[in-house]
């Protein structure tokens, strides 16, 4: 929990990085529905409550950029508390390893590899959701070579695995009632690839 409050914490500093997450949110469940992926602004950010209209701040989402000097003056910590009390509060924490001196024939052997380890992990979310299990994935602490080394460290990993994934996991008190999807014609193509607009 520790490492991913410091991570997050840092994030929050990296321009960049807010740059990337905002566009993957939606202000509005109409929109989050409409876009049939990411994540909604209110599981990430707590949005003051006198802010009726949440449409209204998305020319701040456009530059979210510009924000990281919040995060460089420490404010990351406050939004990550929630998150590091849900991992805190998680009964089971799954970390998943690859085995880096296993090798796949091949020259695309590499992402092969990589496909195991995510039908692996996708394997192991639609076994949890069968059983009434929540997952989240918690992905903060391992962007950095330094937060999974200090990850390693902590679990007294062997050099010859790479942590790949972590899963927070535990029964839902109630089951989530709306979720999201892309609409098929947005990545299903036949005989040809077409782009969004047909061609």
């Amino acid at each position: 929990a520790k490492l991913v409050l410091k991570s997050m914490a840092l994030q929050m500093g990296d321009g960049r990085f807010l740059q990337d997450v905002s566009q993957c949110m939606s202000l509005t469940r109409e929109e989050w529905q409409r876009r049939g992926e990411g994540v909604m602004i209110d599981d990430h950010i707590d949005v003051p409550g006198f802010i009726k209209d949440k449409t209204k701040l998305k020319p701040l989402l456009k530059n979210a950029k510009n924000l990281s000097f919040l995060g460089k003056l420490g404010l990351g910590k406050i939004g990550a508390a929630r998150f590091v009390d849900f991992i805190r509060k998680a009964p089971l924490i799954i970390i998943i390893l690859m085995d880096k001196q296993k090798k796949s024939p091949g020259e695309n052997g590499k992402m092969w590899k990589l496909l195991s380890m995510g039908a692996f992990m996708e394997n192991i979310l639609l076994a949890a959701t069968s059983l009434n299990i929540g997952t989240h994935i918690i992905n903060t602490c391992l962007e950095t070579r330094k937060d999974r080394e200090k990850l390693r460290e902590m679990f007294s990993i062997p050099d010859k695995y790479e942590p790949m994934c972590l899963i927070r996991a535990g029964y839902f008190h109630e089951p989530p009632d709306t979720h999201v999807r892309l609409r098929q014609t947005q990545f299903v193509h036949y005989e040809r690839f077409k782009d969004s607009e047909g061609k």
